[in-house]
Order: structure tokens, then sequence, then C-alpha cells
């Protein structure tokens, strides 16, 4: 699908930006799946904040999107730290692809994740998309923490119309 492969080109150009920034950053906390999924405090995530925002080509690009908030987070950054497991799982929902963008990735054939029967490996700077209702888990076997851009998008499938009507109707989600 050609709009999907422009959005994961769009979602690739902040690579630069969002690695200088993850640099500068240390306040990452536990995410709240994080010891029912992986077993201990090995999942970490950073909501992107005013500070990742205020940034004029991460907010531009991130405006090009058809980001879904409604049935997703907010953008975010996950760290894995080394020798870690997420347990296979899935999203609540069919109203939301997932888009992964590799930020810190320093050994790509150490981590991987598992969506359905396919296998994926983050490299720096790449993106890929996925379902994430479909079963997915993540391994990481390397020496040195794993870090990934994590955004939601409204499925391509979905119309405009029927993204207003569903946003009209879950107004607890607001």
């Amino acid at each position: 699908d050609k709009s999907i492969q422009e959005k994961l080109k769009n979602v690739e150009t902040i690579y630069p930006e969002l690695r200088k920034l993850l640099l500068r950053t240390e306040e990452f906390r536990v995410f709240p799946d994080s010891r029912t999924l992986s077993g201990g405090d090995d999942w970490k995530w950073l909501s992107l904040n005013e500070k990742f925002l205020s940034n004029n080509q991460i907010k531009k690009s991130l405006d090009l999107l058809d980001i879904n908030t409604f049935f997703g987070f907010y953008p975010f950054i996950s760290k894995l730290e080394p020798n870690s497991y997420i347990a296979p799982h899935c999203g609540s929902t069919t109203f939301r692809h997932r888009i992964h963008l590799g930020i810190s990735i320093p050994e790509p054939k150490a981590s991987f994740i598992k969506v359905d029967s396919i296998k994926y490996h983050w490299r720096d700077g790449k993106a890929f998309i996925f379902d994430d209702s479909l079963i997915h888990e993540v391994k990481h076997d390397g020496n040195l923490a794993r870090v990934v851009f994590i955004i939601d998008i409204w499925p391509s499938s979905i119309d405009k119309k029927t993204r207003n009507f569903l946003e009209g109707r879950f107004f607890w989600l607001n």
C-alpha cells in the first residue's frame, strides 16, 4: 500500500531528531504492563511530552499521520533492558495499527518482535507497521538496551467518516 509506505518514510525522517533528544534524557518509567508481560521492570517507556513535541520537525512529521489516540497510546518511546522478554499479547482492538521505529538498536540480530508468525528485527532509523490486534511477543537477547519509537495510527481500511463516527461515540476515551 503506497500510503503506508509514505507514512513509514515520514516517520523515518524524524529518526535523527528523536535519537538526539533520547541521548539527553533519562526519564524512563516502568511500562504499565511490564510486570505482567515481562515478569519484572525490564520494559520501560517515555511519553512524548512537550520536550519532544516542541521540536518542529517531529511535530510536523507527526501532524502528517493519522494518529489514533482513541484506541491507543500517545506516541511513546519503548526501552527494553538486556536479556528480556515480553510475553505474547495482543491489543484490544482492530482500530489501530502500530508503527515501530528503531531509535537505538545496538545489536539488531539479538532482538526481534514476532507478530503472528512473522519476525521483525529493528534497525536504527527504519520503521515497520503491524496490526496490534494480532498476537505478538518480543525477545531481546542483547547486552545493551533496545529503544524503539512507537506510534498508533488508524488502519487505512477505516475511512475518515467512520473514524469521525467512532470518535464521536467513544466519548469516554477523550
